[in-house]
């Protein structure tokens, strides 16, 4: 079995989200896997601040109703979605 795509779920908090670009590059163009973000989060930081040139990335908007800011389990959920998402 040959690893082909990493999946990276992160939230608006820009001490992780900033790592997407780096992670991004390095697994594309070291490792060549595909790397594949899971945003949640708002589409102006998402637009704004995440490379959409390098990888897969998807916008998970905030949901009010579920959303509770500590901790974020959002962002936990995202993982296990993505997984099953083709």
């Amino acid at each position: 079995m040959k690893i082909d795509r990493v999946i990276l779920c992160v939230d608006e908090n820009p001490k992780y989200y900033s790592f997407w670009n780096d992670y991004a590059y390095i697994w594309s163009k070291h490792f060549n896997v595909k790397p594949t973000l899971f945003f949640v989060g708002s589409k102006a930081v998402f637009n704004k601040n995440i490379d959409h040139s390098i990888g897969d990335t998807f916008l998970l908007e905030y949901i009010p109703e579920i959303s509770d800011p500590t901790p974020n389990w959002l962002v936990t959920w995202a993982l296990f979605w993505g997984d099953n998402q083709e």
